[in-house]
């Protein structure tokens, strides 16, 4: 039994959850701000998702709401090829540029949500 099988229940995604995810803590303005926690979806996948001014989102801010994201995945995602950074390179980690997130939390729920 691996250890995601261990979780019974998963939350799906959603892009209020994503909002919440991108939420920064205190004030960004007077120092860098921390990347954000990878997520872990049911089946083990992790992806980064990021949104600040050094990244590719939008709007590129510090703060949101926003309307997309930059993600950072260990595996090519055929559908978010129009976003991805560096389409030449082979090899993983593959950097997802401004990929809405209803289309993130699309993909977290099609590899089972997020385990509680």
């Amino acid at each position: 039994m691996g250890v995601w099988s261990l979780f019974s229940e998963a939350l799906q995604a959603s892009v209020p959850f994503l909002q919440a995810h991108l939420d920064r803590p205190g004030d960004c303005r007077k120092t860098v701000c921390p990347t954000i926690p990878h997520l872990v979806c049911s089946d083990g996948t992790l992806l980064s998702v990021q949104a600040s001014q050094i990244h590719h989102c939008h709007p590129r801010s510090d703060f949101g709401p926003y309307d997309a994201a930059e993600v950072v995945v260990s595996t090519r995602i055929s559908e978010w090829e129009a976003f991805n950074a560096e389409p030449d390179v082979p090899e993983a980690p593959f950097v997802y540029r401004r990929v809405p997130l209803g289309m993130i939390a699309e993909f977290i729920n099609r590899h089972g949500g997020l385990p509680i």
